[in-house]
């Protein structure tokens, strides 16, 4: 087991679609959803809930972390990417505009008419952008061992 480097964690990021969202409720308990991510520059964005308990956990305490991880079918071989960051929902017509496209990019679907509904009224807009301000990530690899992320394709 080692630490990724930061080349290795670009790498993950970009081959997954799947990710945890870890907040703290008000009452201090750690909560956590599972949703599609998209890559929006140094950011990771999703499409959830803006009335739901994330989005309550983030109006008191903005600060997450974003889990991402890999294992081959037999769990030998594992990756695990924690990003720490800052949540926020994304109010600005662009910018909702290019969450829903760059969504789109990685469901392989348009929802260009979708975003047009939330740029009609972005305070319903679903789209939550945490802004990295660090990232970590250990995998099953030795040191000087490369990790080969074709495993997991």
């Amino acid at each position: 087991m080692r630490k990724m480097t930061q080349e290795e964690i670009n790498q993950a990021l970009k081959q997954s679609k799947w990710a945890t969202i870890c907040s703290v409720t008000p009452e201090k308990s750690p909560y956590a959803i599972e949703a599609t991510y998209f890559l929006c520059e140094e950011n990771i964005g999703f499409m959830i809930n803006p009335k739901g308990t994330t989005a309550a956990n983030v109006s008191v305490n903005p600060n997450v972390m974003v889990k991402i991880t890999f294992t081959n079918k037999n769990l030998s071989r594992w990756a695990g990417i924690s990003c720490f960051g800052t949540g926020s929902f994304i109010k600005d017509k662009e910018d909702i505009l290019q969450g829903w496209k760059n969504l789109g990019d990685i469901m392989q679907t348009d929802y260009s008419k979708v975003a047009e509904k939330f740029c009609i009224n972005p305070d319903r807009s679903p789209f939550f952008r945490v802004k990295i301000d660090s990232m970590t990530g250990r995998c099953s690899a030795k040191p000087g061992e490369s990790f080969d992320f074709k495993m997991f394709e």
